[in-house]
């Protein structure tokens, strides 16, 4: 911490600079637990891709992610959106982790 400043206004400034950097530890540590429950999650920006197939009887579909790799979805991953709202060929944006059959998506959002 360095102090520029000189008298009474010292006290609230070094105050407040320990109050945001105690904030700033909480998140960091928010960020450490949350990635500690979801094993397998990349930290990454969003992805886009095409729906490629949807099985809304069974709840799942596979998206055909910007690098041709097929990304398996399950409904409950999707956001502000359900199943019968998709189609094959529409446009998403989504999240990436490993599942035990390989990669899916935790999260799936239309794109745009």
């Amino acid at each position: 911490v360095v102090v520029t400043r000189n008298g009474e206004a010292v006290r609230a400034a070094l105050t407040e600079s320990f109050d945001v950097l105690a904030l700033q530890l909480k998140e960091i540590q928010r960020k450490k637990r949350k990635s500690k429950k979801q094993p397998g999650v990349e930290e990454s920006t969003d992805k886009v891709g095409v729906i490629r197939k949807i099985s809304p009887q069974e709840s799942y579909g596979f998206i055909m992610s910007s690098d041709k790799r097929d990304i398996y979805f399950h409904e409950n991953a999707l956001k502000n959106l359900n199943m019968e709202s998709l189609s094959e060929g529409d446009s998403v944006v989504f999240g990436e982790t490993s599942g035990d059959k390989g990669p899916q998506a935790s999260w799936v959002r239309a794109a745009g």
